[in-house]
């Protein structure tokens, strides 16, 4: 199965072990080995195996616009936004919300007391994130079904 898989899933998930050998000394660098190989050869070698969902993840900080297209690029999504909406009305209240609500979040967590979500705030960011979250899955399942060439995974 892993000879299905996008290149830039497997580099991606080999990216984090990868650097982490990188880093270490030559002589110290058997355990790190042995840990890649077994979690990660699969890929590398044809075979199967489970793709650790957090690896895929770890760059992203915060989910931007700009980082959600590029996290579905990986899986052959070229533009997620144009991929889940027909008009580039649409797609554009759809990326400032989705930006919105990063900003917002920003906001609050660094300490802006002047950054504050009302109720309309709310229900609007989550009648977006709603709205992108079941698009975006069937369009990441229907890429995956065509990627795989297996039947549609969910």
């Amino acid at each position: 199965m892993a000879n299905r898989l996008p290149t830039s899933v497997k580099l991606l998930h080999s990216a984090g072990p990868i650097d982490d050998l990188s880093k270490a000394s030559w002589l110290n660098r058997t355990s790190k080995l042995e840990s890649f190989v077994a979690s990660d050869a699969w890929l590398w070698s044809g075979g199967t195996g489970v793709l650790i969902d957090s690896r895929l993840l770890e760059w992203m900080r915060a989910p931007s616009p700009k980082n959600l297209v590029r996290y579905y690029k990986y899986w052959g999504v070229e533009d997620i936004f144009t991929s889940i909406t027909r008009r580039p009305t649409t797609r554009g209240q759809l990326w400032l919300n989705v930006q919105g609500l990063v900003d917002l979040r920003n906001k609050i967590a660094h300490g802006d007391y002047g950054a504050q979500a009302t109720r309309s705030d709310v229900t609007r960011h989550m009648r977006g994130v709603r709205t992108f979250c079941e698009r975006a899955d069937a369009s990441l399942a229907r890429s995956i079904a065509v990627e795989l060439k297996v039947l549609r995974p969910w």
